[in-house]
């Protein structure tokens, strides 16, 4: 029995990374910049001891496979680089995240011991930068390894305050401005 939860487990989360490639390819290829401001280099991400501005938008989706909840946080640059961080938590939806301060922690598949808690941790973050073709596997990818992050909701806008270290070094991302909903999700 749990070979097969195992099983399971890697194949939901297989699809959803294989889900998300296309879901941010496709929002890369969008013209519109979704409304969101030029912020003047305050919202970005520094990776390593290199800055990179993080200038157009942010936006959440909730997903549903097969009963399983996770909202996703994402921040894009621009249209041109492809360039964006994820923020995952998993076992919520964005209508049940709230503000406060959130420790990483790998979600085990099932959770049935309880190890991994929505209302204190996040279950992954990664950063995409160095682009350089027109999809986003032609970016380097930072992947969290530990770290915290601050959100603070608003009616129409959230602050996202992360710090932590990846496999490529230190990260620290901030952004502040306007989320809209990218999509509702159910598999």
């Amino acid at each position: 029995m749990r070979t097969t939860e195992k099983k399971i487990g890697k194949i939901l989360s297989l699809m959803f990374g294989l889900f998300m490639v296309g879901l941010l390819t496709l929002s890369s290829c969008s013209s519109d910049d979704g409304g969101g401001s030029e912020n003047n280099g305050n919202n970005y991400v520094i990776l390593d001891g290199t800055r990179y501005v993080m200038k157009s938008k942010a936006y959440y989706t909730n997903f549903d496979i097969i009963g399983k909840k996770w909202v996703v946080l994402s921040v894009d640059n621009d249209n041109n680089t492809r360039r964006h961080f994820n923020i995952a938590f998993e076992e919520k939806q964005f209508a049940t995240l709230n503000s406060g301060t959130y420790t990483f922690k790998e979600y085990p598949y099932p959770n049935d011991a309880g190890a991994y808690n929505p209302n204190i941790h996040f279950s992954s973050s990664d950063f995409n930068y160095n682009c350089t073709g027109i999809s986003t596997e032609s970016c380097d990818e930072a992947i969290l390894t530990s770290g915290t992050v601050t959100i603070t909701k608003n009616e129409n806008s959230i602050t996202i305050d992360l710090e932590g270290m990846t496999d490529e070094g230190a990260i620290e991302a901030h952004y502040e401005g306007a989320i809209q909903n990218f999509l509702d999700l159910e598999f």
